[in-house]
């Protein structure tokens, strides 16, 4: 981790020559940032899987040394146990509220927690678990992205724990997408208004995107070998897992909207880009490969999606709109900025 301070800036230009927009190191040494969320204000936070711990580069560029937060009880073990999520509250402006979502031991059972922290001067105060979410004793398929929809509600995905009895019983809250009020409660026009389970049968989702003017959701789902999947999610939809992984599962269930078949790229972090620095990514979806790192395009008629396309910069973990709009994704080891 680079946290000795200092301009997180200062890697050069990996773009073409000439006046459109380049792609720069942003913060060189961001071990795995898992995931990356702009304050209106113009940081960016960021979270390191590995590192366990929440990190803030300033509107000038500038990584601070101090981490946003890094709790005591964050267990990390390979990709899929650590500090995955990370969101800001709708209302970061007035509130502060940083959500996260880390793994935790619990008796040698890795579960998941979302906790909410208040930003005072770049350091997360006043933690809250806001969920406690199942575990299992080794680390696989625990999912970890959050979001927030349109409608101000918060989005968690959490894999089958690798036991795919579970994504089909709504008793559990595994192999689901859920949906909590930002204090953690159950909306009351969820599927079951007792349940945070808002839709099932996923395998194990790594990327969450909601659909300007739309607000649909759509997310990524790590497919078993094969048909990696992008899904829109729907209240009370079943996606198939694990009756079917990829298309063709029938009355009942929803297709994705593509799949990669033979192929298994994994895809990870999702975003639909919202800025204009690089004008012919403007409104496209756009996610992150975690095995073959790429950025991928994913050209959309309506909801029918095209073979997404490979734009050869190094993506394996998660991708988001600057505010100053450029673009900025991350590999293992870099965030990099696409723009003016």
């Amino acid at each position: 981790s680079a946290g000795t301070g200092g301009s997180a800036g200062t890697g050069g230009s990996a773009g073409a020559g000439g006046a459109g927009p380049q792609v720069s190191s942003y913060v060189p040494g961001a071990t795995m940032a898992s995931s990356l969320e702009f304050a209106q204000d113009g940081r960016l936070f960021y979270t390191e899987v590995f590192g366990g711990q929440v990190r803030v580069v300033t509107a000038a560029g500038t990584l601070l040394s101090q981490p946003f937060a890094a709790p005591s009880d964050v267990f990390i073990m390979s990709f899929e146990c650590g500090m995955p999520g990370l969101a800001l509250s709708p209302t970061f402006t007035t509130d502060g509220f940083v959500y996260v979502m880390y793994s935790v031991d619990n008796a040698g059972v890795r579960e998941q927690v979302v906790v909410r922290y208040t930003d005072s001067s770049n350091v997360g105060t006043a933690p809250v678990e806001i969920a406690r979410l199942p575990g299992v004793s080794i680390c696989g398929h625990l999912g970890g992205r959050i979001a927030f929809a349109d409608d101000g509600n918060l989005l968690v995905t959490v894999g089958d724990l690798t036991n795919t009895a579970l994504p089909q019983d709504l008793s559990s809250l595994a192999g689901k997408i859920l949906r909590y009020t930002p204090s953690g409660a159950v909306p009351g026009d969820n599927p079951d208004s007792s349940s945070p389970v808002y839709a099932h049968g996923v395998r194990n989702p790594f990327g969450l995107a909601i659909r300007p003017g739309t607000g649909q959701i759509f997310f990524t789902d790590n497919g078993p070998n094969n048909d990696d999947e992008i899904n829109i999610a729907v209240s009370g939809g079943d996606f198939g897992w694990p009756g079917v992984a990829g298309p063709g599962g029938g009355p009942g269930t929803i297709d994705p909207i593509w799949s990669s078949g033979s192929t298994q790229l994994a895809p990870t972090g999702a975003t639909f880009y919202t800025g204009t620095d690089v004008p012919a990514l403007t409104g496209e979806l756009l996610f992150c490969a975690f095995n073959d790192g790429n950025l991928y395009r994913v050209p959309l008629a309506g909801d029918v999606a095209s073979p997404p396309v490979a734009l050869g910069q190094q993506c394996n973990l998660d991708v988001t709109t600057g505010t100053d709009g450029a673009l900025y994704f991350s590999s293992n080891d870099t965030i990099f900025r696409w723009g003016l």
